[in-house]
């Protein structure tokens, strides 16, 4: 139910999808480009790995061959590949829980991603970071399996997940790291565990010698454009380091404050009462039920107020606590291997490792919000863990030696807290806080470009026309797909000799443009040779505008003007 609720809210309103991003631009736009030109948006190889682009192109051609040859490509197909991978991300969440954590976490943790907007909303783009968690989630997932069962096609299967990883995305190694950390911090902390170094060592050494050869011949391809360094380079100048950690961190917890609305802030009760009603009947009654959703009310109160990535993270926090004492108690379910170690502990320390890594490692990277995205993931599994021991103390508890009634379990203490709770709810939504105005952020009408590839349209005769595009490649995309011929490039020197004479040139350009103080110069060589058609004005989404500017300046940004300027190329 709550994996169907998490696919319709990432599916609603299809119409208010399209490619808007720059990065989208670059990925859905192959289609455009032939062998001549290496069959890529130029420069794309700086953005990223050729498996999603070609994931999107696949789309695309497909959504042509149904519905006929003259269909011109919707925003729609872009997105599909990262749709899917969004969806999917949500039956894996509640396998990886499930496996790791049991019954009660995994509803738990499915439910959380169930109902992050921010991830809906990444979800609906045709970007590469929703693609990147089900790789990682599985990758890290059947290592864990594979140390468990001490199975090589377990660990064969984990090395290329992790692989795909890389191919969607640089930074897809991260699998790598996150598995070395759980061994080290299981290695540090349970001291049985390193009777088996050795062996866990060279196990993760297959593990990423099997990546390393799946992702080898990506790492090949980019030989043709200067090998692996180019792409390094680029990613170097959007690390500010451990002198701008803080003000990172802060403008990422600010960022993610954006993207909340209600539904962000009700999948705590929710979340709670799915837990507590998977117990078996016999141990909960209806005031187990009405304390269970009070206390979820006193969740959403505070999401609210601080912002549910706080809530989240100090959830997290107290998930893996509980789940370190879990590992320290007696061990009742499978018995230890051969060499004395329990082979069912290590999901916890990868989850940790995952977490805490992340948490030191995402803010070293300009606060770019999608970046937050692998991090948020690990949350969801943690926070699993802390929502399932809520709704557990939630349930009736029998008196006896060892479990005695405590303030929370006796009538006069659930009833005032239920009313305490309550008021909490009542006096936040009547405080009107941004979040309770917000709406929902995942289906924040994201077509202000394609709305300017149409004006464009309505200002050329697109029989004659070329439009040279300027740093806006979800423009380029948006032009192509609407019939119009475009090129991702001005020249100063274009010579209208050059071209046939029944051809008119135009030039497009955009905030991206207008930032680029090189393409400026080029332009006032130019200048002379423009004439002035046309201006749009448009409103840019909360994901675009928080990837050119910080949460602080997001109100100003939203009335600002955004301009896409039409020149006739005389």
């Amino acid at each position: 139910m709550i994996v169907l609720c998490g696919v319709g809210l990432r599916c609603a309103w299809p119409q208010r999808m399209a490619v808007e991003h720059f990065d989208e631009g670059v990925y859905a736009s192959s289609l455009w480009f032939d062998a001549s030109s290496g069959g890529r948006y130029p420069a794309r190889e700086l953005y990223a790995p050729p498996f999603v682009p070609a994931l999107i192109k696949v789309s695309l051609l497909a959504e042509q061959v149904m519905s006929g040859a003259g269909t011109r490509p919707s925003s729609m197909a872009a997105m599909f590949p990262s749709l899917f991978g969004g969806c999917l991300t949500l039956v894996i969440v509640w396998w990886v829980a499930r496996t790791w954590f049991g019954s009660a976490a995994a509803i738990g943790a499915t439910t959380l991603a169930a109902l992050s907007e921010f991830h809906a909303l990444y979800s609906r783009t045709a970007l590469t970071d929703v693609l990147l968690l089900p790789w990682l989630l599985l990758a890290v997932f059947l290592f864990e399996r594979a140390v468990a069962k001490r199975d090589l096609r377990w660990l064969a299967v984990a090395g290329v997940a992790c692989g795909l990883a890389w191919w969607t995305k640089y930074n897809g190694w991260l699998g790598l790291l996150i598995t070395a950390g759980g061994l080290v911090l299981r290695w540090a902390f349970v001291s049985r565990a390193r009777r088996t170094v050795g062996r866990d060592a060279a196990y993760w050494a297959g593990f990423a010698a099997v990546a390393a050869i799946v992702w080898s011949p990506c790492l090949w391809s980019l030989q043709a454009t200067g090998g692996y360094r180019p792409v390094m380079e680029n990613h170097a100048g959007y690390v500010v380091g451990l002198s701008g950690w803080l003000s990172s961190l802060v403008a990422q917890v600010q960022n993610l404050a954006q993207f909340e609305g209600w539904l962000s802030c009700l999948a705590f009760p929710v979340a709670l009462v799915l837990c507590l009603l998977a117990t078996d009947e016999d141990r909960r009654g209806k005031l187990d039920l009405l304390l269970t959703a009070a206390l979820g009310c006193g969740l959403t109160a505070l999401a609210v107020w601080v912002g549910v990535a706080i809530v989240l993270g100090s959830l997290v926090a107290g998930g893996l606590l509980i789940e370190c004492r879990r590992i320290q108690r007696p061990h009742r379910g499978h018995a230890p291997d051969a060499a004395g170690v329990r082979n069912d502990d290590l999901g916890g320390w990868l989850a940790a490792s995952w977490f805490l890594g992340l948490f030191v490692a995402t803010p070293l990277y300009s606060p770019y919000p999608r970046l937050t995205l692998p991090w948020m993931s690990a949350g969801w599994l943690a926070g699993g863990l802390a929502i399932a021991a809520l709704a557990a103390c939630c349930e009736r508890m029998p008196a006896s030696a060892d479990r005695r009634p405590a303030l929370i379990h006796s009538l006069g203490g659930r009833v005032t807290l239920v009313v305490l709770l309550l008021i909490a709810g009542i006096a936040t939504y009547a405080a009107r806080q941004p979040t309770t105005d917000r709406g929902t952020p995942a289906w924040q009408d994201r077509s202000g470009i394609r709305q300017a590839a149409t004006f464009i349209a309505t200002n050329v005769d697109p029989s004659t026309a070329i439009v040279f595009v300027e740093g806006e490649p979800a423009l380029f995309y948006q032009l192509r797909a609407g019939g119009i011929v475009a090129v991702p490039a001005f020249d100063a020197n274009l010579s209208t000799a050059s071209l046939p004479g029944e051809v008119d040139a135009y030039l497009a350009t955009g905030l991206h443009a207008e930032r680029n103080q090189t393409f400026q110069e080029l332009l006032e060589v130019a200048r002379r040779r423009l004439e002035p058609v046309a201006t749009f004005a448009y409103q840019p989404s909360d994901l675009v505008l928080l990837n050119n500017f910080r949460a602080p300046q997001l109100e100003t940004q939203r009335n600002a003007r955004w301009e896409i300027k039409l020149y006739k190329v005389r």
